[in-house]
């Protein structure tokens, strides 16, 4: 039987405060994949101060495997670089992480896990001390949910990329 008596708890994640400690506004997602592994998705980003351009932001992807360990950045594959891809043979990975391309582009809405593939969308401020432009970047990334590949179908596209400029301002959440 299943009673809250036989519940535990404890923390799923620890950041490396080398990284700095960075906020988290949104809601992470949770989803299965094939082998019936738990993999956490959210990112980072300050609700609070939307067009500073002073921190480097993330997109975490964490499997959990056993329920009581707590994961940290250092057991997280660095894919920040275009074409990297999460290797699961790895020992002692859990998942990984993207760093955001700076210049102040973070997350300021909760993330979608759909068919296998992991939907963020960022905001990059608008860099220009000029009142009259418009307000920032909006982008979406697609990327394999245990992977990190890029994911994003194009029509015509053969290599899909991992992210896309979706416009001007902040978007909302992805909805499929």
């Amino acid at each position: 039987t299943c009673s809250t008596a036989t519940w535990t708890g404890n923390r799923f994640f620890q950041a490396k405060a080398s990284s700095g400690i960075r906020p988290i506004y949104t809601l992470a997602a949770v989803a299965k994949d094939n082998e019936g592994n738990f993999w956490v998705y959210w990112g980072t980003g300050d609700k609070t101060d939307p067009t500073g351009a002073n921190a480097q932001e993330v997109i975490f992807a964490v499997k959990d495997t056993d329920f009581t360990s707590t994961r940290t950045g250092d057991q997280l594959q660095n894919i920040t670089s275009e074409g990297s891809v999460y290797d699961p043979t790895a020992a002692g990975t859990y998942g990984y992480y993207i760093n955001l391309t700076g210049q102040g582009e973070k997350m300021l809405s909760d993330v979608t896990v759909f068919g296998g593939v992991l939907y963020v969308a960022t905001f990059t401020p608008e860099q220009s001390n000029n009142p009259c432009r418009q307000g920032g970047e909006a982008k979406l990334y697609g990327l394999g949910a245990t992977s990190g590949a890029g994911a994003l179908a194009i029509p015509g596209v053969t290599d899909p990329p991992r992210s896309m400029s979706i416009g001007t301002g902040i978007s909302s959440a992805p909805v499929v």
